[in-house]
């Protein structure tokens, strides 16, 4: 590598994280959040006002390209700073502004106004407690999709606003995303200061685990969706919230099935958070003993 001056050095440290992804490597970009993203290289990493911090390392927040390069990616100094430097060299980086891509619109799926279908469906075809159903039902955490008549899981921020959706047809085996949906959020039951977070793959098979454990003194667990297994690497972003608000989460319980994905899906967690969460496969036995 040729000799890079020291004020050249100076200039390439100054690149932030985001201007660096957003001119070189723009695939790499997941928007998160309003204001944050992720990296679909390294889903750990979030990047926020041009700042980085790894989700497992608290309190380390940098700026600079170049350290991420060096402690994400394991360039040494050298070979980091003559990367950014060919980079400059062929296309010079353009300043790089939090909201300057917009984003989807997102907008809830109209709502029926009466769950008589979803409600039947889900008590008399599904075995669901109409007590659990009703309260769901009270409480906004689910409703009947106008015209389809879907049932519709809303995803909420830390404020309360309805920033995503999952809808599931109770006539054929169909769910999607709703278009726009945030991916930093999915369906959950959430209690503050949870020690315990029982993970989903689909929002039927949480409300199935809710529904059985209702008589269990569960004050200390919480449970959450996670984003479909099998088609995306970054499964995982809706629990990177409670790695930093929830102090006291000691123990993830995996509801996966036991199928490829939900095997490789298991197996990432484990590797991801095994220094500092426990990770586990749920089962009754295992809890009642």
């Amino acid at each position: 590598m040729k000799y890079i001056p020291p004020e050249r050095i100076k200039e390439l440290r100054k690149l932030d994280i985001l201007t660096y992804f957003r001119n070189y490597r723009p695939e790499d970009l997941l928007r998160y959040d309003e204001n944050a993203y992720v990296l679909r290289c390294n889903s750990m990493v979030r990047i926020e006002k041009g700042y980085w911090s790894h989700w497992n390392r608290k309190g380390r927040i940098k700026e600079s390209a170049l350290d991420y390069l060096i402690e994400e990616e394991n360039y040494t100094f050298l070979d980091a700073a003559g990367h950014l430097q060919r980079l400059y060299e062929v296309l010079p980086p353009v300043k790089a502004l939090e909201n300057d891509d917009p984003l989807k619109h997102f907008r809830l799926p109209w709502d029926n106004g009466d769950a008589s279908q979803i409600t039947s469906w889900l008590v008399e075809k599904q075995g669901f407690s109409r007590e659990l159903i009703e309260e769901l039902l009270s409480e906004g955490k689910i409703y009947e999709e106008k015209y389809t008549h879907h049932i519709v899981f809303p995803a909420f921020n830390r404020e309360g606003k309805e920033v995503g959706a999952f809808r599931k047809s109770i006539t054929h085996p169909y769910g999607e995303t709703v278009p726009g949906s945030l991916p930093g959020y999915s369906f959950t039951l959430r209690k503050e200061g949870c020690g315990i977070l029982h993970l989903f793959s689909n929002p039927l098979q949480l409300l199935r685990f809710a529904d059985t454990q209702r008589e269990r003194n569960a004050e200390s667990e919480a449970c959450m969706t996670l984003l479909p297994l099998g088609k995306q690497e970054s499964f995982f972003l809706p629990l990177l919230p409670y790695l930093k608000e929830e102090d006291q989460l000691r123990k993830l319980l995996l509801h996966f099935d036991r199928d490829s994905a939900g095997i490789r899906a298991a197996e990432k967690l484990k590797k991801l958070l095994e220094k500092n969460i426990e990770v586990c496969e749920w089962t009754e036995e295992k809890e009642e003993s």
